[in-house]
């Protein structure tokens, strides 16, 4: 048997007894009834009145715009971007696998991972 079942069985071997020495009838000796209705309190608040004067004041304000030069790109000089991969994998059941990954980005960036 797995340890972590033998520790978490508890013992069989405890016995515990109970006597009996008399029996209990339990009741309720009186029951009274409330004959009060809840009753909220009247609120009495006060508003303030307030006066608001109302500032119509105009800002002038002053916008000069510079105008953006639009980005050239060239279609004919754009070079055509491969994305290729290359995976080989060696290994049996009884030797570790070993993969080889040979990868190349848009910006001429090779990648080579090996893992094992």
């Amino acid at each position: 048997m797995p340890t972590g079942i033998l520790i978490g069985q508890e013992d069989n071997s405890h016995n515990e007894q109970v006597t009996i020495i008399g029996s209990i009838d339990p009741s309720i000796n009186e029951a009274y009834k409330i004959n009060q209705q809840p009753k909220a309190g009247q609120l009495s608040l006060q508003h303030p009145e307030f006066e608001f004067n109302y500032l119509d004041k105009q800002t002038a304000t002053k916008i000069t715009l510079e105008p953006i030069t639009p980005a050239k790109i060239n279609v004919d000089k754009r070079k055509k971007t491969y994305k290729n991969l290359l995976v080989a994998g060696i290994g049996s059941l009884f030797s570790p696998y070993v993969n080889f990954l040979h990868s190349a980005g848009r910006r001429n960036s090779y990648r080579f991972t090996t893992q094992i």
